[in-house]
């Protein structure tokens, strides 16, 4: 199954006890993810992970577009202010 809303695939499979429920991603929901979660201003993310490489497909095509995406964010960097001598017990 397909959510447009909230853009994932999933799959409830009711014949074995327990069901089991799956998700996964493709490129073009991982694109639509990005886009609207680390590209989004408002949330400040610095990067992406990933988990489960080696179930990607043969061609790593999971992995090329996380590092493409990533490759085109430039991450929100909030300095933290210099750190005073004085404050690390230093005379």
């Amino acid at each position: 199954m397909y959510d447009e809303q909230e853009g994932g695939l999933w799959y409830l499979d009711t014949s074995v006890t327990p069901n089991i429920f799956w998700t996964w991603e493709n490129t073009i929901i991982m694109t639509r993810k990005f886009d609207e979660i680390v590209n989004n201003k408002t949330n400040t993310l610095g990067g992406v992970s990933g988990w489960s490489l080696g179930e990607d497909s043969y061609g790593w095509d999971r992995v090329k577009v996380m590092r493409e995406m990533a490759q085109m964010h430039t991450p929100v960097v909030q300095t933290p202010p210099p750190v005073s001598q004085a404050a690390c017990g230093s005379a």
